[in-house]
């Protein structure tokens, strides 16, 4: 027994003119991983989906772009455990709890979260942590603890040189904590942040121990 194959096509080929009344019927589309090239406002287009059948979506504003229309629901994916991490720039799945909850974290994602510490025993200014090109480096948290038997006044700069931001003194044998809700910002980018024992006449022997947190911003 022969089989009998008849194939089908539109009345309108691609890029033309949309026109006719008859109703419309199932369709495919030209399996593509390139972007098609674009077709003048009323004529009939080609459904253009991947290269698994997979037809494909994309917003109706750009990005940068006044925003218009109706929003667009999305959805995660729900986790109990980490997901595996992804290289830079590469696109991710957002993540919420077995709930629905989207997860976030405070200030900025891990990897832009760093630590610093730093010792002086002078009155010369130290750096606490290196600037970074094209970066701004805004204070979360700093811890000052001064070793000695004298009371010290300790300065902080976000810029070696620069204007004194943020005074902690400290009493003898004794240590202070400041936590920012709000990170201190950086004034200037790819600048360091530095400590300086503020104290005068005789410092010896004295060692004043900070060590900070630190986010980092663009």
């Amino acid at each position: 027994m022969s089989i009998q194959k008849k194939w089908v096509s539109g009345d309108v080929e691609h890029g033309i003119a949309d026109a006719g009344s008859n109703a419309p019927v199932k369709i495919g589309g030209l399996a593509t991983e390139e972007e098609p090239t674009a077709v003048e406002p009323s004529e009939r287009v080609q459904i253009s989906p991947d290269l698994r059948g997979n037809v494909k979506v994309v917003g109706n504003v750009a990005n940068s772009t006044v925003d218009r229309g109706n929003p667009i629901k999305v959805g995660g994916q729900a986790r109990t455990t980490n997901p595996t991490a992804v290289s830079d720039a590469d696109r991710v799945g957002f993540t919420a709890d077995d709930v629905g909850r989207q997860i976030t974290v405070p200030h900025q994602v891990r990897d832009l979260i760093f630590t610093a510490a730093a010792s002086t025993g002078t009155l010369a200014e130290v750096e606490l942590l290196a600037g970074v090109a094209s970066a701004f480096n805004d204070l979360i948290e700093i811890t000052c603890a001064n070793n000695t038997s004298a009371s010290v006044r300790i300065s902080i700069r976000d810029t070696t040189g620069g204007a004194v931001i943020r005074t902690l003194n400290l009493l003898a044998v004794d240590s202070i904590q400041q936590t920012f809700p709000v990170p201190v910002p950086q004034n200037t980018a790819a600048t360091a942040w530095t400590i300086q024992n503020a104290g005068t006449g005789d410092i010896s022997d004295t060692v004043i121990t900070c060590s900070a947190l630190f986010v980092r911003n663009v």
